[in-house]
């Protein structure tokens, strides 16, 4: 991943898209040449790390408690997304000693894990996005989306009509899933929808009072 790339990442990080990102020799930085903290223009070293192909499970605890066997870390930001807060796959890191990016760099990229071959390389200061790193170490707590959008669904005001259309749909879907139970053999019965219903009530005709 070039300079421009790592920038651009950055940007994209901010705005809650996904970076472009390219494959890159094992043990090289983003300047192509061996993994370290400055290049060769006497850039300041910043300590973070890129960190690409993150294996699913591996979050903001995993990331920190795993790159802590090099040193302390100071920042940890996985990159999430704004709608569904899933991760998108990469994150940056960040380490309280500089010294240690190009190590870590160094040993963990192409690193094998599940199945995910690692892109770890470090982040050059002019790379470095002013709020890269804002709200990072806060715990990230998930949003049940399915049960609030239940609770919009529930809520909705429907008429009478629309009510029983939508009983109606709710009540064909069951019909169909037991005879397709009953089609393929398999013994098995449960009380249908129809049967968890409020029976209707029975109209009572009482005979006129003789005069």
């Amino acid at each position: 991943m070039g300079s421009s790339r790592v920038a651009a990442a950055a940007a994209a990080h901010t705005k809650g898209e996904k970076p472009k990102r390219k494959n890159q020799p094992v043990g090289s930085d983003n300047r192509g040449g061996p993994a370290g903290g400055s290049g060769a223009d006497g850039d300041e070293p910043t300590g973070i790390l890129y960190i690409g192909h993150l294996p699913h499970g591996f979050y903001e605890k995993e990331m920190k408690g795993f790159f802590g066997q090099f040193g302390a870390v100071k920042n940890v930001r996985l990159s999430r997304s704004r709608k569904t807060a899933k991760s998108k796959g990469y994150a940056w890191l960040q380490f309280r000693e500089p010294a240690v990016a190009p190590i870590a760099a160094q040993a963990m990229d192409g690193y094998m894990m599940y199945s995910q071959k690692l892109q770890v390389h470090v982040v050059t200061k002019e790379d470095v996005h002013p709020e890269l790193f804002k709200g990072a170490n806060t715990r990230f707590k998930e949003k049940d989306w399915r049960g609030m959008a239940a609770e919009v669904h529930n809520a909705t005001d429907r008429t009478a009509e629309q009510e029983a259309a939508r009983l109606g749909r709710a009540l064909k879907r069951d019909r169909a899933r037991q005879k397709a139970i009953a089609d393929s053999g398999i013994d098995y019965s449960y009380d249908g929808l129809a049967q968890s219903l409020p029976k209707k009530a029975k109209r009572t005709v009482f005979a006129a009072d003789d005069a």
